[in-house]
Parts: structure tokens; C-alpha cells; sequence
């Protein structure tokens, strides 16, 4: 019994990874894959590695992990993805500069940062950031881009809501985080495929670590837009619902310090 519940972790941990990753602008993620079938190529190409040749090998916890490059903007961080067959826990270790991080998700979905958990304030106070899974349903994905995929950036101007985040608390100074940890925690608490925006997400690190370095929190704020012939979102000739987030990234909490401002688009397509 203890061993089909590690199973059914691991494989929704898989499912959740490829629901939350797509490696370009164009390919969103596929769920046709069990975990026994999954390769390790596989998982490093929905997270964002283009080239899968190993660049290093990394010790952590006692055991040997292959290392492979992703592109984070400007930035190249070595990266390795692992899943435990005994907690049924999802990682990913991260390096770049002499910084070394340890991204896990737990098999009930915390997220949890070299140890620590990730928190996050959407307005109610500090909860554990965890990995929406609900949001997955049959025949239907959710990620994000930076290009507009229906008409033009104008059309969309149909108010829809606004979805604030006060603080992500990472629980370390953001100078000690790698880059594509950062993006993938942000990816994380917006609940969707991220790895197309990734250049934005490194961009308002970036701003980060030149304006505040040893902040330990960030926050945004999105106004949320839906085409002015579409109220829904929902775009017919490409089955999906699409909308567009005026995004501000703040690199303090409470929406304090520098500001970066961008538009990324939202995309949630029916099978």
C-alpha cells in the first residue's frame, strides 16, 4: 500500500512538472506521458534545457546528478532534476557563479527552498506556497508566453480582475538564489507553464539584485485583460482562453522598491 502511494506521488509530481513547464514561446505542454515512460531528456526539454549533453555532475544529498544548461535571459545556470522514489519529492538542484540551490516539491505539492518552505501573502497573511494542481484538468493546459497569440496587444481591453501577490518570502537573500530557481518559484505562483517567459522573470531579478540584493521577498501585481470581442477569453479559432497581464514585479514586499513593468499572456487551451 505504502509503495502505490509513493507511485501515485511520483507520478502526479511528473504530471505536475510537465503541466507548469513548456520550453518555448510556441510549444505549450503535453500530457500523454506516464512516469515509467518519462525520460530523463524528456523532463530536461520541459523545463527549459535545449542542448542535453551533461556539463558537470553534481554530489547533493550523497548521490551523483548530470547537470544541464538552461538559459535564463542573459544568464546560463546548470541545472539537474531528480525525483525521490522514497518521499516522492520532485527536485531541482540549480548552479551559477559558486551559488548552489535546491528547488524541491513535496509530494503533497509545498514547495520547499534549500530546506526551507516557500511562503507566499496574496492578501490574507503568509501561507506555504503550493503547487495548484487542480488547475490541471483533462484535455486542457495553462501557461504563459510573452508573444500575443490572438490579434494585438491593443485589442485586449476588456477588464477581467487583478491578481496581486504582497510578498513571495523566499526565506534567503536573493544574491544566494540562482536565476532559474527564481523563475521557477515565480512560475510557480502564477499556476502555469512558465519557461517562455523566462527572459522577462530574469529580467525583474536582474533589477533585483542591482537594486535590493539581500532582500528576501518580492511581490506583483497583474491587471488582467480579455479581448474586447471575447469577454470570456475565449478565443474560437484557437480553442483557448487567452489573456493578457499588465505585470508589475516589485523587488521588495508590499509592492515596495524598483519596479518592472511587462505584458505576458496568459493561454489555457480546451482539447
Amino acid at each position: 500500500m505504502k509503495a502505490l502511494y509513493r507511485k501515485s506521488c511520483i507520478l502526479l509530481l511528473v504530471v505536475t512538472l510537465i503541466f507548469v513547464s513548456t520550453i518555448t514561446m510556441n510549444v505549450r505542454p503535453s500530457y500523454a506521458c506516464d512516469s515509467k515512460d518519462l525520460s530523463v531528456n524528456a523532463v530536461l526539454e520541459l523545463i527549459g534545457v535545449k542542448d542535453v549533453t551533461p556539463r558537470s555532475v553534481a554530489i547533493v544529498n550523497g548521490k551523483a546528478h548530470e547537470l544541464y544548461s538552461v538559459q535564463c535571459g542573459d544568464v546560463t545556470n546548470n541545472v539537474g532534476v531528480w525525483i525521490d522514489d522514497e518521499s516522492g519529492s520532485f527536485f531541482m538542484y540549480a548552479e551559477e557563479n559558486g551559488k548552489t540551490d535546491l528547488l524541491e516539491i513535496e509530494a503533497d505539492g509545498t514547495v520547499m527552498l534549500d530546506g526551507k518552505p516557500v511562503l507566499v501573502d496574496r492578501g490574507s497573511g503568509f501561507q506555504p506556497l503550493r503547487v495548484q494542481t487542480s488547475l490541471r484538468s483533462a484535455g486542457s493546459s495553462v501557461y504563459y508566453t510573452s508573444y500575443c497569440p490572438y490579434g494585438s496587444a491593443s485589442n485586449y481591453s476588456y477588464f477581467k480582475r487583478n491578481e496581486n501577490v504582497a510578498s513571495v518570502a523566499f526565506n534567503q537573500k536573493a544574491n544566494e538564489i540562482a536565476t532559474v530557481i527564481f523563475c521557477n518559484i515565480i512560475g510557480l505562483a502564477l499556476n502555469g507553464g512558465w519557461a517562455a517567459i523566462y527572459s522577462f522573470l530574469s529580467g525583474w531579478f536582474n533589477v533585483i539584485l542591482t537594486e535590493n540584493p539581500t532582500t528576501q521577498y518580492a511581490s506583483y501585481k497583474a491587471s488582467v485583460y480579455t479581448h474586447s470581442s471575447y469577454h470570456s477569453g475565449y478565443i474560437p479559432s484557437l480553442f483557448t482562453f487567452v489573456e493578457k497581464y499588465n505585470f508589475t514585479g516589485y523587488t521588495l514586499k508590499n509592492y515596495g522598491g524598483t519596479t518592472t513593468s511587462g505584458i505576458i499572456y496568459r493561454n489555457k487551451e480546451q482539447g
